[in-house]
């Protein structure tokens, strides 16, 4: 028994080898990014841009600070025609700046290949 267990080591990690290559095949990478200008006076109103390389999603945009949602909706959901990852523009949001001070953006998502 002794005789083969060196053996064994090499042919286990073989196996698990194969295995980790096997699993990796099926990995894809999502991801997701929002754009918006970086300052803007009161009153006016900026755009935030929420972009992916996806199959399909389902996105909610959170905001917080002083800032007024001029667009009809923060929620999108749908998928490529293709079924496959494609650079796509989810949506846009239209806000307005009610004052001075910071506003954050969140986006909560659930995006897969």
């Amino acid at each position: 028994m002794l005789k083969y267990k060196g053996k064994l080591k090499i042919l286990l990690m073989i196996i698990i080898s194969i295995s980790i290559i096997v699993i990796q095949k099926n990995i894809y990478s999502v991801s997701s990014s929002l754009q918006a200008v970086s300052s803007v006076e009161t009153g006016k109103t900026f755009t935030v841009t929420i972009k992916a390389n996806a199959a399909s999603w389902n996105v909610q945009l959170s905001y917080n600070g002083p800032v007024k949602l001029v667009s009809s909706t923060t929620s999108f959901a749908n998928a490529t025609d293709s079924a496959k990852n494609e650079n796509v523009t989810i949506g846009t949001v239209t806000f307005e700046a009610t004052g001075e001070g910071t506003a954050s953006f969140t986006l909560n998502r659930t995006i897969s290949r």
